[in-house]
């Protein structure tokens, strides 16, 4: 199911609805802002185990979301006063033309930070533009719907589904993909 909330009522709305509907869940995904200014985000991302932060390799992006991980690594993680099990940054919207030595250089960054990088990565694909064009057979990025399945090689998201679950502790078999 899909839940429409606000940053600060996000897990009274979970809660909610897991309470009237007599339903658990073993992974529960939230589209937040990425940032901490936003009302609720930093309520509701302490209630969290794990964030995911797709990063872009653009200065203004990766500035923000390194800082945004390592606030949360140092303030919410490392003192203990929250939920939070750990921060994993991934590659989004990789350009596959573009330069590998900025790519290097952000990992490094990343590295000396002391931050959590996943090896897989999403790519920058026309697909995803195309989605727009009434003539589109099926939707692929949607934070609403399962991705059409015609869709899903070359895209690397079974990858990254693939280096996540172990992550967060779910196993291979607790998936029905």
């Amino acid at each position: 199911p899909v839940i429409k909330s606000d940053p600060e009522k996000a897990m009274e709305d979970l809660r909610r609805y897991m309470d009237e509907k007599g339903e658990t869940f073993d992974i529960v995904l939230f589209d937040l802002p990425g940032t901490l200014r936003s009302e609720g985000v930093v309520h509701t991302v302490s209630a969290m185990d794990y964030i995911f932060v797709p990063l872009k390799a653009d200065n203004i992006v990766m500035q923000s979301s390194l800082q945004f991980a390592k606030v949360l690594e140092e303030e919410l993680i490392a003192k203990g006063n929250c939920n939070l099990k750990g921060i994993r940054l991934f590659w989004n919207m990789v350009d596959r033309r573009g330069r590998k030595d900025l790519y290097d250089a952000w990992n490094r960054v990343i590295h000396r930070m002391g931050l959590r990088l996943l090896s897989s990565h999403i790519p920058n694909t026309l697909r995803y533009n195309r989605e727009a064009d009434t003539v589109c057979k099926g939707v692929f990025r949607s934070t609403l719907f399962p991705p059409d399945p015609r869709q899903e090689k070359g895209s690397g998201l079974p990858e990254l589904v693939e280096e996540i679950c172990p992550a967060i502790g779910l196993e291979e078999s607790d998936t029905d993909r």
